[in-house]
């Protein structure tokens, strides 16, 4: 590819500066548009919601750290 100067390098900045302010918004606005609240770690709470939801499509996702 000799003609192309901003040909796809896997450390260009032209590419990774734009995608990095990207994942830094999108981080942004999740926190805030869960009003910076963390998750709950209380399974009652999980279960309570989860059965006010009846009838509302669901996406449980179970994920580990290892």
């Amino acid at each position: 590819m000799k003609g192309s100067k901003t040909a796809m390098r896997p450390n260009n900045p032209k590419l990774l500066i734009p995608i990095a302010l990207l994942i830094v918004l999108v981080l942004f606005l999740a926190n805030f548009l869960t009003g910076g609240k963390p998750y709950s770690t209380n399974l009652d709470d999980l279960h309570a919601q989860f059965n006010r939801d009846k009838g509302k499509v669901r996406l449980l996702m179970l994920l580990s750290p290892s």
